[in-house]
């Protein structure tokens, strides 16, 4: 929990430094509205308070384009009302009846200012879809073809900067603005007032701020397309990337309109669908973003549901008008609120399941989502904040940058912990290397004692085949014949390896005589005892001798045993062999037609 709050601070800090500052007084002093179409500014000292947005109730004129002859004029001054820039007109009353968002009026304010004053400009981001500003009867700045049908109007939006020099203490502001293409019309943006600096120095601002963040979005999406490249199997960098490709785009047909200074002659419709379509695309990448993070909490469903969605809003605004396609805006804006906040519930749940980076991921995500919830009030002429999901994906993939980061640190660390754990392997392995020279010894030691028998019998036979009886000889037969039987037994055990890797072997038990087996292996080795006049003398037992075992492996017991007490021992020394009974630390019943681990 204590980390999480860490992960907060850090990168709410990290958005603070990215805040918007375009737009936003430079003093704390009460900043004077506009009331009854009048603004009073003779108390406010542009170059000491800083500019100011001209916001508040302007004179309203419906269906009326006027000029300032005409508003002088008094039949002319049928005035509609009062009206709050910034905002929408559509939905607005005028003779107690809502009006549609196509139409056409005129809005003037008055603004009063000291004797005295300097240049001072004027900054308009976006008046939909059409405008004209006169300050008091001369031109200053316009936007497109204002008209009073869709015919005679040409839409068009991009933030213009208009300066001049007030005449007087005093001077009229007229805006003609007309929408016959969007759902929505009129001056749904501030417009600021200032210094010629000011406004300016705002204004490179705004700009600055818009193409770092779009050129780190072009940058985070080349570098994920990069992480897809060289590593197919990880989708979500896939995904991802596309999310900050699309994001990027459309940042450049919002706000300053810099697709407008790459193509100034681009449909404004074209641009419009430009934006539409860059917002609908980006939906379905970033969950499906999310799906490859949190395949385990995020329905795939919810994905599915995405992409239907995208498709039918996608098809919608390639096949109509900006004036039919707009309206699927306020549907997508709810969708997405939903699914966002089914989002937040999955993250959530990831957390709780202790998946790896999912409290970074949430923090992020809040942040984008909050500014995207800003986007779409701000558009809908709600809030006047200005466009800050740029501003949040750019905190979010921050929050990615450090996952993934920490996601290389980790990894690096788990290298090292390999390659200790390979280390030790080696070792381990070359330990086995070790018993495998000693398996390797063992076994020739094994294949060694019957061979010495068949050779020692052999040998008997052919120097005294004149001088032995015929039982002699056959007695000397019998032995090689039982050597040999010896050394296939031991074959079959070296063939039997794979029930060793296995970790089991078989064992055959049965009622054996032990003694027999002991008589047996000394008889086997009779002739090298001769050669190195070793005697062995096996004591009368006092005790039964049968036991239960598995014949051919107790017998390789003894031979061994027998084999190497004859090597070692001295000569001329004899080998005693006695029988002791002992009672085993378990159930030997239960050892019975077993498989007993291999060692």
């Amino acid at each position: 929990m204590i980390s999480l709050i860490r992960q907060i601070i850090i990168i709410f800090a990290i958005s603070l430094i990215f805040t918007p500052l375009s737009g936003q007084e430079s003093s704390v002093k009460p900043t004077p509205k506009a009331v009854n179409g009048i603004i009073d500014l003779r108390n406010w000292d542009f170059n000491q308070d800083g500019s100011l947005n001209l916001s508040g109730e302007w004179r309203f004129y419906w269906k009326q384009l006027l000029k300032s002859d005409d508003i002088n004029k008094p039949k002319h001054s049928m005035m509609a009302g009062l009206f709050n820039i910034p905002g929408y007109w559509t939905g607005h009353e005028v003779d107690g009846k809502p009006i549609s968002g196509h139409g056409y009026a005129t809005f003037t304010l008055t603004v009063l200012l000291k004797n005295q004053i300097d240049a001072i400009a004027l900054r308009v981001y976006e008046v939909q879809s059409a405008y004209t500003l006169y300050i008091n009867d001369k031109v200053m700045m316009s936007n497109g073809t204002v008209g009073q049908t869709r015919e005679q109007m040409i839409p068009q939006s991009f933030p213009k900067i208009a300066e001049f020099t007030p005449k007087g203490n005093q001077f009229e502001i007229i805006l003609q603005t007309s929408n016959f293409h969007h759902r929505n019309g009129g001056p749904w943006t501030t417009i600021h007032v200032g210094t010629v600096d000011d406004i300016r120095e705002s204004c490179l601002k705004d700009i600055a701020q818009e193409l770092f963040l779009i050129g780190s979005f072009i940058i985070m999406a080349l570098y994920h397309f990069g992480l897809f490249i060289l590593r197919k199997e990880d989708k979500s960098s896939l995904y991802f990337g596309i999310s900050c490709f699309l994001i990027s785009m459309r940042l450049i047909s919002i706000s300053e309109r810099f697709l407008l200074y790459l193509l100034p002659q681009l449909n404004w419709e074209v641009l419009s669908k430009w934006e539409y379509l860059s917002t609908y695309l980006a939906a379905p990448a970033f969950f499906m973003f999310m799906r490859a993070l949190f395949p385990k909490e995020l329905n795939r469903m919810v994905v599915y549901f995405m992409l239907l969605v995208t498709v039918i809003l996608t098809g919608i605004v390639l096949l109509t008008p900006l004036a039919w396609f707009s309206y699927t805006m306020p549907v997508f804006e709810l969708i997405i609120g939903v699914v966002g906040a089914y989002s937040i519930y999955i993250l959530i749940l990831a957390i709780l399941r202790k998946r790896e980076g999912a409290s970074i991921f949430l923090v992020g995500f809040l942040i984008f989502f909050l500014t995207f919830v800003n986007d779409a009030l701000y558009a809908s002429g709600f809030v006047h904040t200005g466009y800050l999901a740029g501003l949040g994906l750019f905190v979010f993939i921050f929050s990615q940058a450090f996952l993934l980061s920490l996601r290389f640190s980790r990894a690096f660390s788990k290298i090292k912990t390999l390659s200790k754990e390979l280390e030790i392997n080696n070792k381990a392995l070359a330990n086995t290397n070790q018993l495998k020279d000693e398996f390797l010894s063992n076994m020739s030691h094994e294949f060694r004692t019957p061979m010495h028998g068949i050779l020692s019998f052999s040998k008997f036979g052919i120097d005294r085949i004149d001088k032995t009886s015929k039982e002699k000889n056959l007695l000397y037969f019998n032995n090689i014949n039982k050597s040999g039987k010896r050394l296939m037994v031991l074959l079959d055990d070296l063939l039997s390896l794979s029930s060793l890797e296995t970790d089991t072997e078989d064992y055959k038990m049965e009622i054996v005589d032990i003694l027999g087996l002991v008589q047996i292996a000394a008889s086997n080795i009779e002739a090298i005892c001769k050669e190195r006049k070793i005697k062995i003398e096996i004591e009368k037992p006092s005790i039964s001798t049968e036991i239960i075992c598995d014949k051919f492996k107790i017998d390789q017991v003894i031979r061994n045993l027998l084999s190497n007490a004859v090597k070692f021992n001295p000569e001329n020394r004899p080998i005693y062999i006695a029988f002791k009974s002992d009672e085993l630390s378990q159930n030997w019943k239960s050892v019975l037609n077993t498989k007993v681990s291999a060692l």
